[in-house]
């Protein structure tokens, strides 16, 4: 495997803790809804403080986005599970 340039090393680890926070906040919406759900409680659940989910989503609103959209991502590629009528 070739080596990682020094350059490519910080880009996939915040491609990694965005995943790690889509994650986190999925399970957190799943378990406590979305009135229930805040970014202190994706913060514990990932192992980060608030101000590093900051960085990557402003606000509770902005994750459920960015999960939305990478379940539609992740469904366009492998198309649905179902027949949609």
């Amino acid at each position: 495997m070739p080596k990682e340039t020094a350059e490519a090393a910080p880009a996939r680890r915040h491609v990694e803790k965005r995943e790690a926070i889509l994650d986190a906040a999925a399970r957190i919406f799943h378990r406590k809804g979305l009135r229930g759900a805040t970014l202190a409680l994706v913060a514990q659940d990932v192992g980060l403080s608030t101000n590093s989910i900051t960085c990557h989503c402003r606000k509770k609103e902005d994750l459920v986005v960015a999960c939305l959209m990478r379940t539609i991502g992740e469904h366009s590629l492998t198309g649905p599970a179902r027949p949609v009528h």
